[in-house]
């Protein structure tokens, strides 16, 4: 009699390094952003909407242009992918909780939005349409190259109150790019320099999260 599996859990396991830490990438978001959402959630994360508006499309374009990369794959992409998920997510639990207090008619504090916060999305634009004409190379270094400037609102608030963040999710975050970094050096991609960007970029960034959470107010 044949054996019957609808799922071979096997499958699921990795048989490579660059799998291993494809979907250590992956994982490491997810944590990450579980507990971004929890803190939200309680009211220890006070976050700043224009970044998390920003990032929601943002990270799709980072996504789809790192994917046409030359030598990308899906042990590549596994971070960003999941980064694209869970940002999606905490978008939709802000809007949510939100909601939930015009509701209820509680106030939900978040970090204010700013004059110059709304332009910020414009580099992300300009990397889609890059994208769009066969440039998605030159988009993702658009795209993921200003990123910093979506994340200065965060950093702003974070440098004047610490206890807006939380060091934890940001620490998870890190260790995911570090992840796709390695699964990039061990992947079939290995050989373009391109790949390497993103991970090495958004691990610094987020690393100087880390430092202002952790620092003293």
């Amino acid at each position: 009699m044949d054996k019957l599996a609808l799922v071979d859990l096997l499958g699921y396991f990795p048989t490579s390094a660059t799998e291993f830490f494809g979907i250590a990438s992956m994982l490491c978001h997810f944590v990450g952003f579980y507990l971004y959402g929890a803190h939200v959630l309680k009211g220890r994360t006070k976050p700043n909407i224009a970044t998390w508006g920003m990032w929601l499309f943002g990270e799709i374009v980072d996504l789809i242009t790192y994917d046409s990369i030359k030598g990308s794959h899906w042990t590549t992409n596994a971070g960003p992918f999941a980064c694209t998920v869970g940002v999606l997510g905490i978008s939709t639990l802000i809007i949510f909780q939100h909601l939930r207090g015009v509701i209820k008619g509680t106030k939900t504090e978040y970090q204010p939005l700013e004059k110059a916060d709304k332009y910020w999305v414009i580099p992300d634009v300009t990397a889609f349409l890059l994208w769009l004409k066969g440039l998605g190379t030159l988009g993702n270094f658009v795209s993921v190259g200003t990123t910093v400037v979506q994340y200065l609102p965060m950093y702003r608030e974070t440098y004047r109150d610490p206890s807006t963040e939380q060091a934890g999710p940001w620490i998870w975050w890190s260790t995911a790019y570090l992840c796709t970094l390695l699964a990039v050096i061990t992947g079939p991609g290995a050989e373009s320099v391109a790949l390497y960007f993103l991970p090495i970029y958004y691990f610094a960034i987020d690393a100087v999260m880390i430092w202002l959470c952790l620092r003293k107010g």
